[in-house]
C-alpha cells in the first residue's frame, strides 16, 4: 500500500477544479490518492463541459480564417467548442484553396544540416504556411511532450544554446510534417 497523503482543507477545495491528474501535480500527491479522494467526498469529476469558455475579440475574428484546430491551440479553447460557436455564428469553415499549391517540408536530407535556427525557421514556414501562425516552442511541446525551456535552450542563439542532437531534429521535422500533412487531410 502506498503512502498516505495529508489532507487539508485547501487542498480538498482543490479536488474536482481541474483533472485530477493536475490537482495531483499541484499538492503533490498520486492521481489515485487524488481520485479516491474526491470520489469519498462525493465530488464529481471536472468537466469542460457546459463551463463558458472566454471568447475574446481575436477568437471570434479568427473563426473561418484559421482551421479550427489553430484557433484551439492559439486560444486554449477546446476544438469542440470552436466548432459550436462557428457553426452558432453561421461562419463556415476554413477552406484554404492555396494549401495544395504551399511548399511542404523541405527533403530530411536537406533539413537535418541546417544551423539550428535556419531549422527551426524552415519548420515555423512549414507550420505557418498551413495554420496561418507562427509556430511557437507551445505548438513544439504540445507536438512533442518536451518543454518550452527544452526549445529555449535549443533555439535561443548564443552561449546558452545547446547542441540539438539529430535524433531530436528528426523528431522534430517529422512531428511538424504529420501534424501538418494530417490536419491537411482534416479540413
Amino acid at each position: 500500500m502506498g503512502k498516505r497523503y495529508g489532507w487539508t482543507e485547501k487542498c480538498e477545495a482543490l479536488l474536482g477544479s481541474a483533472p485530477d491528474h493536475i490537482v495531483a501535480d499541484k499538492i503533490g500527491a498520486t492521481k489515485a490518492q487524488v481520485k479516491f479522494r474526491r470520489r469519498t467526498l462525493g465530488i464529481p469529476a471536472f468537466s469542460s463541459r457546459g463551463k463558458k469558455n472566454n471568447w475574446s475579440s481575436g477568437a471570434i475574428a479568427a473563426l473561418g480564417k484559421l482551421p479550427d484546430s489553430a484557433i484551439s491551440r492559439r486560444y486554449g479553447i477546446p476544438e469542440a467548442s470552436v466548432q459550436r460557436k462557428r457553426t452558432e455564428l453561421s461562419i463556415p469553415a476554413f477552406r484554404d484553396v492555396k494549401s495544395s499549391l504551399k511548399p511542404r517540408c523541405m527533403p530530411w536530407e536537406d533539413a537535418k544540416h541546417l544551423p539550428q535556427p535556419e531549422f527551426f525557421k524552415e519548420l515555423s514556414r512549414v507550420w505557418e504556411s498551413k495554420f496561418g501562425l507562427p509556430l511557437t516552442y507551445k505548438d513544439l511541446s504540445e507536438l512533442t511532450y518536451w518543454s518550452v525551456s527544452r526549445f529555449q535552450k535549443w533555439f535561443t542563439s548564443g552561449s546558452a544554446q545547446q547542441k540539438l542532437q539529430l535524433p531530436v531534429r528528426h523528431h522534430l521535422y517529422v512531428s511538424v510534417a504529420l501534424e501538418t500533412n494530417a490536419s491537411r487531410s482534416d479540413e
